[in-house]
């Protein structure tokens, strides 16, 4: 180890580190101070500000976190910044919705609501409301439709069930076996005419 002088002419600290330690600051306070901004090219450092925590104590923090929740020690955010009634396992509670990129919601549902060999806590919310509705867990081949084209729209009135499953070939035979999958998985009371 060795002993180094903190860069910063106004300290004056003096901190150990090992030879190789690319560390020139005695803190991350010190570090701050000396960076230098891009809009000016390194003519001003950044001035630490003083903000209140939610504890009721001031804590010294860089001009750019003072706009967000300020917290004054590893305490005082566990216990402020994420309530423990509020999220016990930091997951959103049951139904709360979260958007993809492409537009769709997703909701957490808990595990006794998911359906079978689903691992992930987020599911698309209009299939979910398919499954509720139809009473049933959706089919492989069967998608969710949505009639206005909104993918948040989840209304079971605006979700139309559709089938993309097609036979392999395209021979007489494959067309009435297909067909006659489809009448007996969506329609068994037309079989018997």
């Amino acid at each position: 180890m060795i002993t180094r002088e903190c860069k910063t002419s106004q300290c004056g600290n003096t901190f150990d580190v090992y030879p190789s330690s690319e560390r020139f600051f005695c803190s991350p306070k010190c570090r701050a101070t000396n960076r230098r901004t891009r809009s000016d090219k390194g003519a001003r450092r950044v001035e630490w500000v003083t903000a209140e925590c939610a504890c009721g104590k001031s804590a010294e923090v860089p001009p750019w976190q003072a706009k967000q929740n300020v917290y004054c020690s590893q305490e005082c955010v566990r216990k402020y910044a994420r309530p423990a009634a509020d999220r016990p396992t930091g997951r959103k509670p049951n139904g709360e919705r979260s958007f993809d990129r492409d537009g769709y919601a997703y909701i957490y549902i808990p595990p006794a609501d998911r359906p079978a060999g689903y691992r992930g806590h987020r599911y698309p919310e209009h299939r979910y409301v398919m499954m509720k509705k139809l009473g049933r867990e959706l089919l492989p081949g069967e998608n969710v439709h949505h009639i206005n084209g909104h993918k948040s729209d989840n209304r079971p009135e605006n979700l139309e069930l559709w089938v993309s499953a097609q036979p392999s070939g395209q021979r007489i035979e494959d067309k009435v076996e297909y067909a006659l999958m489809i009448l007996s998985r969506y329609a068994p009371d037309k079989l018997a005419m």
